[in-house]
């Protein structure tokens, strides 16, 4: 994985992988799987543990739009994650 300079974004690599039913793992996978953590509406007791991604916590606090969190697929294998500060 890379860190931008500033320490706020990460770029993960994926490797090859699949899932039980053989599709394989995107990097939509884990944007999926993310937003669903923050997600008001699932309502996950771990929400918290995501809040330094942008704009994590306003998500779900619902003062903002899954849309607006701070995961993207920059393709099938490049999952890229902004922070709120450098950690």
């Amino acid at each position: 994985y890379e860190v931008s300079k500033d320490g706020k974004t990460y770029t993960f690599h994926l490797r090859e992988a699949k899932w039980s039913n053989g599709d394989p793992v995107t990097a939509q996978d884990y944007v999926y799987a993310w937003k669903q953590l923050i997600n008001p509406d699932t309502a996950s007791q771990y929400a918290y543990i995501a809040y330094d991604v942008k704009n994590a916590e306003k998500i779900n606090k619902k003062q903002l739009g899954l849309d607006e969190l701070g995961v993207k697929a920059k393709d099938d294998k490049t999952f890229v994650v902004e922070l709120e500060h450098p950690v």
